[in-house]
């Protein structure tokens, strides 16, 4: 987050957003003002990955960041593309200089998403509300553990 704190583009909101939504990237990237509900602490994704609407909750921190966007007069989109009436494709570029800049080449922006469970899990949720949070389906064999259920390699190496 300290990193992020040292450019003003667009992009850095929209990680942060990854990081304290544990939103999926398209989730973030295709959020529209209409779609946020600050009061509710929500974000509502109308058609999810499993097809449906999902609502994401929102810390407090997520509303300031959300808060802190800058509203292109007549854009729809949180993170408004190049082209007037499409949103930001991608953040790629943008994450891959940020990444190289902390030495951390082979953190995924997807990665976020699993940090932002992991943190869950380690403040004691189940990984029954973790799913729920994400918007992940509950797997057929409760027995499997979800990816984010394990510690990745990043939170065990030693400083």
């Amino acid at each position: 987050m300290r990193a992020l704190e040292k450019s003003d583009r667009l992009e850095v909101f929209a990680l942060r957003l990854l990081l304290l939504t544990g939103a999926r990237k398209s989730e973030v990237l295709k959020a529209r003002w209409e779609h946020v509900r600050p009061n509710q602490r929500l974000l509502t994704v109308p058609l999810s990955k499993s097809g449906k609407p999902r609502h994401i909750s929102l810390l407090d921190e997520a509303i300031a960041v959300i808060r802190a966007i800058p509203c292109v007069p007549g854009c729809p989109w949180l993170f408004p593309g190049h082209a007037p009436d499409k949103p930001l494709s991608d953040i790629y570029q943008f994450w891959n200089k940020v990444r190289r800049g902390l030495g951390l080449t082979d953190v995924r922006i997807h990665d976020l998403r699993h940090t932002f469970a992991i943190l869950l899990v380690n403040a004691g949720h189940s990984l029954y509300e973790v799913q729920k949070l994400l918007g992940t389906a509950i797997p057929a064999r409760p027995c499997v553990t979800p990816i984010w259920g394990r510690h990745h390699w990043w939170l065990q190496r030693k400083p």
